[in-house]
């Protein structure tokens, strides 16, 4: 483990993957999150310790929940049951872009934290650099 970020219920993870990088998934940017509930989702994870699966989900809004003893998160609330075992995984949305990571069930219910928790927990503890977005060379464009 990198770094664990408490209040987002988060950690980040660094784990060798041989010689070919894996894929990158892109982060919705804060105009293309969604905003009309309740809206349908991706949720990737491994339940029980079993095979990677991939879900569905319909996502019924979004809720200020405690993070710690002196704050509040934002987090995406799920209109049907959770299933266990699927923390940690990635919440996509329609375009395939991250959302949202999830992260807990309470009474029932499930939660993601929403990606504004994980993009301010990755500034805070100095890893802002891994969502920062590219900005082309200036000194690659032709010159004219």
């Amino acid at each position: 483990m990198v770094v664990r970020l408490p209040e987002a219920d988060l950690a980040l993870v660094k784990v060798a993957t041989g010689v070919e990088p894996p894929p990158v998934v892109r982060v919705a940017g804060p105009g293309q999150r969604p905003k009309r509930f309740p809206f349908p989702a991706l949720s990737l994870g491994c339940p029980n310790a079993s095979a990677p699966l991939v879900r569905t989900e319909r996502i019924a809004g979004k809720s200020l929940g405690r993070r710690t003893d002196d704050g509040f998160a934002f987090f995406w609330q799920m209109a049907d049951k959770p299933l266990a075992g699927m923390s940690g995984g990635p919440l996509l949305d329609a375009e395939g872009r991250l959302i949202g990571v999830c992260s807990e069930q309470k009474d029932g219910t499930g939660y993601f934290t929403h990606l504004d928790e994980v993009l301010a927990g990755l500034k805070r503890s100095g890893y802002g650099w891994l969502i920062a977005p590219v900005e082309p060379d200036a000194t690659r464009l032709p010159k004219r």
